[in-house]
């Protein structure tokens, strides 16, 4: 199931040669994540050098995360439905 982009986002005009940027709150938004998950993962990567989390792009005291990126990330996730939940087993007689 893909998810919409809510429309606050899409009013946003920050862009680097066209590419959106979007805000923590936007990626919490988009990807039905958590502040705290969000910024543990990217530090993780930026720290650890593990993860697959995008990074994040420092503009002076902002921190913003490229659509693209994320938009990438998401795809590369394994759909719910199809990693956790199996066909229902058959109820004994």
């Amino acid at each position: 199931m893909h998810q919409t982009i809510p429309a606050e986002i899409l009013r946003e005009p920050g862009t680097i040669t066209g590419e959106r940027l979007l805000r923590l709150n936007d990626v919490c938004k988009l990807t039905c994540l958590g502040k705290t998950y969000i910024t543990g993962a990217s530090r993780e990567r930026l720290q650890k050098g593990t993860g697959d989390f995008p990074l994040p792009v420092k503009i002076g005291m902002a921190t913003r995360w490229l659509y693209s990126e994320i938009e990438a990330w998401m795809r590369s996730r394994p759909r719910l439905a199809d990693t956790r939940f199996g066909p229902r087993p058959k109820r004994a007689a």
